[in-house]
């Protein structure tokens, strides 16, 4: 059997999605949480919602992909009945009443993360999944991404310090903004590699440069969990009990 270059491309993000959930499993999570990996495919539009429909097709794939890593991170936490998120007013996933997640894809994986919501609170919790920046462009974008220190600072190499610094502060926005409903650039958020940190460790601590609304006061400090595994770096950011 001839196997097309599409159906080989979906078969190598399987690959990369297993890989990733393989990776994942050193990432400590909120209670309760569950992480789902799907590799993503071509989305057929009359599926999708409406508002979805007419977006371009690597929008729609993503956006599909990301639904079906929703729906599996549901599952697996226990939640039942329709678990795909629909897209609220606000354009956020809109989460079955009692549960709460956060969703992010690349070009060939996506990944999401539910959580049971507790005491009626909105949980801090945010995901990112990034491939891996290549040296040229870390390199021509390391002061936009990492403005509060100087490249290297981590020891590992370049292109994986900016994606992880990157990815990191990505996840912290979205965790972030359901609680603040505002929009940071990189330089609200600063980012130090423990003194422990080796290539390898699990993740960096995020300190807020700036008040970013309510309790999020500058000088608040958040850890990001990370997996590098199958040319992306994962991301999760949480904190407290949800």
């Amino acid at each position: 059997m001839r196997i097309t270059a599409a159906a080989g491309e979906v078969c190598l993000a399987g690959q990369a999605a297993d890989a990733l959930a393989r990776a994942s499993q050193a990432i400590p999570l909120p209670p309760g949480a569950r992480l789902a990996f799907v590799p993503v495919e071509p989305a057929d539009p009359d599926r999708l919602p409406q508002a979805a429909r007419t977006w371009a097709a690597r929008r729609r794939n993503g956006f599909a992909a990301g639904r079906r890593a929703a729906a599996g991170a549901l599952g697996a936490a226990g939640c039942r009945g329709d678990t795909v998120p629909g897209i609220g007013p606000d354009g956020l996933p809109a989460w079955p009443p009692g549960w709460f997640g956060s969703i992010s894809h690349a070009e060939t994986v996506a990944t999401a993360i539910a959580v049971p919501v507790r005491g009626g609170e909105v949980p801090v919790l945010g995901i990112d999944l990034e491939p891996l920046i290549d040296p040229d462009t870390a390199a021509d974008i390391a002061a936009t991404i990492m403005p509060e220190t100087l490249p290297g600072a981590s020891g590992l190499p370049l292109a994986e310090e900016i994606t992880r610094a990157f990815s990191a502060k990505e996840a912290l926005y979205k965790a972030l903004f359901p609680h603040t409903r505002r929009f940071r650039g990189f330089e609200a958020a600063r980012v130090r590699w423990p003194a422990s940190f080796r290539p390898g460790s699990p993740g960096v601590e995020l300190t807020l440069a700036e008040d970013w609304g309510g309790e999020w006061r500058a000088g608040t400090r958040l850890a990001a969990f990370q997996a590098v595994a199958a040319g992306h770096v994962l991301t999760v950011v949480w904190r407290g009990t949800p």
